[in-house]
């Protein structure tokens, strides 16, 4: 991809940048890292809907992140579960959980909204100044009585803090 003005150049791939400005003849070259990665499928719950999990913002320690969950049944509670590397097992009801192992800290979150496919919540974090960089998995289990589990789940989301 290549965009063009007289002052600047620019041209890239999934991966890199390359900014030049012509006037004063000098080119930078940027690594670009999107640092959510979605993975896998999440299981549809009542009514057929599938709920989804989406991750948003840069990923840098020190700044925001959004968790947003869509799709689930309104008024029904998320669970968002936090694990160490991908994987694909099988749960039953063609839920699958995409992470290994888990860690032992879930984060309760209300769905708003009423009726089948209609639950969502948005919630937006700071990475600490502290972090370390590091990659992590992000997935969510719904509860749904509908279901022969009781719960539906989201696709997952690696997420890479830098």
């Amino acid at each position: 991809m290549w965009l063009q003005s007289p002052e600047s150049t620019l041209a890239g791939s999934s991966d890199y940048a390359v900014v030049g400005n012509t006037s004063a003849q000098e080119a930078r070259v940027y690594l670009v890292r999107n640092p959510f990665i979605l993975v896998g499928q999440g299981c549809p719950g009542e009514g057929g809907f599938t709920p989804e999990l989406d991750l948003g913002t840069c990923g840098l320690i020190g700044g925001p992140v959004t968790l947003s969950i869509s799709g689930g049944p309104g008024g029904s509670t998320a669970l968002v579960l936090l694990g160490a590397s991908e994987t694909d097992v099988a749960i039953g009801a063609g839920c699958s959980l995409f992470m290994t192992p888990v860690f032992p800290t879930a984060i309760p979150l209300p769905l708003f909204g009423s009726g089948a496919g209609n639950g969502q919540v948005q919630v937006t974090v700071t990475i600490p100044p502290t972090a370390t960089p590091t990659s992590f998995m992000v997935q969510s289990f719904v509860h749904d009585p509908t279901t022969s589990i009781g719960f539906t789940s989201t696709n997952a989301v690696r997420m890479t803090i830098q």
